[in-house]
């Protein structure tokens, strides 16, 4: 069973990108590999800028990584390789958009430390000129 530490809020940022940032939360940080949790991701507009981004409504809309002091390495949420039926959608500026993720730490993640972090591209203004990876915070979590 995970252990709850109480909900944690989006107040640690990863880095922003022309003004847009994301940051992960989930309300355990020690977790069990095998069942489902909810990750939350928030991305906000801090520019003036309209951003774009494809959404699927499915996990792989991000890609979810598990890093061990160590430097192993799990991918938790894939992007797909095949595409879904996809969306245009817009954050205007000011305006942020809330995602719950269902993610799993599989049984062969060794019982240990790691950090966790997601990743998301998008498109600034009104063209489709550049595709920007976005990356949340380093989320700390303790595999049983």
């Amino acid at each position: 069973m995970a252990q709850t530490n109480g909900p944690q809020t989006a107040t640690n940022w990863g880095e922003s990108v022309q003004g847009v940032q994301m940051a992960i939360t989930m309300t355990n940080s020690v977790v069990e590999a095998g069942p489902e949790i909810p990750l939350v991701a928030v991305i906000k507009n801090s520019s003036t800028n309209k951003v774009k981004f494809y959404e699927t409504g499915m996990p792989g809309d991000f890609y979810v990584a598990l890093t061990g002091s160590a430097g192993e390495r799990y991918d938790i949420i894939q992007l797909p390789i095949t595409t879904h039926m996809q969306n245009l959608r817009a954050i205007y500026p000011g305006e942020q958009n809330v995602r719950t993720l269902p993610v799993s730490f599989g049984k062969n993640i060794r019982p240990g430390d790691y950090t966790l972090q997601a990743a998301r591209g998008f498109y600034v203004g009104d063209g489709d000129d550049g595709w920007i990876q976005l990356e949340s915070n380093l989320l700390k979590v303790q595999v049983k």
